[in-house]
């Protein structure tokens, strides 16, 4: 693991951005890839013309823009997924099949960022139905809609024809190299209702953003008890274009020397293999930037950060290291993490 710690000035813990060859510059971080996970089909019968449609779109990617089928549509867009769905049904006469329409269908969208960042999922929609049942021993039927969104397997939003329009719905989450799913399912279907036509409509929005809110929380770890660890407390959140600006707390004295190690991943690397035994790296893909000491027991350490839109929502992952004499062959201690969340 040693080969893997640079020590930089902290300026140059911007190259932890800059150095990936997947961060474009733009003011938005996240690709997304869609596929049909189960296809979009659609059939029916129309009896005022005496026409018929059975229609599907398979299973493979779906690609940006417009794709549907008789009564379903799906819309790709850079940051949003919308789909459409209606039917109808009705009797011309007796002497005719009564008219029915029937589509279905589902649509995967996997977020992926070379950077774990938070992302705003957002969901809203509804779906209706008219007409319905009719008495006596002629066919009867009725309209039904229904379509869901399903965040890496947690339901996040579901809508039907018998609820109507459900209040919109948001979930954050990070999104990384291994991405996170949405997978949007969506139907409509009407059958002959005697008595009157019916008819389904489903409606349905998922969008993606990037969250612009600054934050940084405390992870607690770094060496097991009874081994005394150092604190590392922000001074505040860190935005871009500003400062990342924090304490290194109880470090052993009079001559404190500590310093902070930076990744953008989280991690949980036991350091018993480089001779410090009880003690976990908290964060891969190392950067290390020398803390200067302030106090007989107090370090402080001010990273600017580069003023790049791209990087709202990115998460930082950092953790302290002080010496400690005697603690182990490398005199070395691990405090507790620090997680920045970078905004404006």
């Amino acid at each position: 693991h040693a080969s893997r710690v640079l020590t930089l000035a902290p300026s140059a813990v911007l190259l932890l951005f800059a150095a990936s060859l997947c961060a474009p510059l733009t003011a938005q971080l996240i690709t997304r890839t869609a596929v049909v996970t189960a296809p979009l089909t659609s059939q029916g019968f129309n009896c005022y013309n005496q026409t018929s449609w059975n229609n599907s779109v398979p299973t493979g990617p779906l690609s940006p823009g417009s794709t549907g089928v008789t009564g379903m549509n799906w819309s790709l867009g850079t940051s949003t997924l919308a789909v459409t769905a209606s039917g109808s049904s009705y009797l011309c006469s007796f002497f005719s099949p009564a008219g029915y329409a029937s589509s279905s269908g589902g649509v995967t969208v996997t977020l992926t960022s070379p950077f774990d960042t938070v992302v705003a999922i957002t969901a809203s929609g509804g779906a209706s139905s008219s007409g319905g049942s009719g008495s006596g021993p002629l066919p009867t039927g009725g309209g039904v809609a229904n379509g869901s969104v399903v965040v890496d397997g947690v339901t996040m939003f579901s809508v039907s024809a018998m609820q109507g329009s459900s209040p919109s719905q948001t979930r954050q989450v990070v999104v990384g190299p291994a991405g996170v799913q949405i997978r949007v399912q969506a139907a409509a279907s009407a059958s002959y209702s005697f008595g009157g036509a019916t008819g389904a409509n489903l409606s349905m929005v998922v969008g993606w953003t990037q969250v612009d809110g600054a934050n940084v929380v405390s992870v607690a770890g770094g060496c097991a008890a009874p081994t005394a660890i150092p604190t590392f407390v922000a001074n505040g959140p860190a935005r871009i274009g500003g400062l990342l600006d924090a304490d290194i707390l109880n470090a052993q004295g009079p001559s404190p020397l500590g310093f902070v190690m930076f990744g953008l991943q989280q991690a949980a690397i036991p350091l018993n293999v480089i001779n410090m035994p009880g003690c976990t790296a908290l964060q891969s893909k190392w950067v290390c930037l020398i803390a200067t000491p302030v106090g007989p027991n107090e370090l402080h350490i001010t990273v600017p950060m580069p003023n790049q839109p791209f990087l709202v929502g990115v998460m930082l992952y950092s953790q302290a290291f002080t010496q400690a004499l005697g603690v182990n062959q490398n005199d070395l201690v691990a405090g507790n993490a620090l997680h920045w969340q970078l905004g404006n």
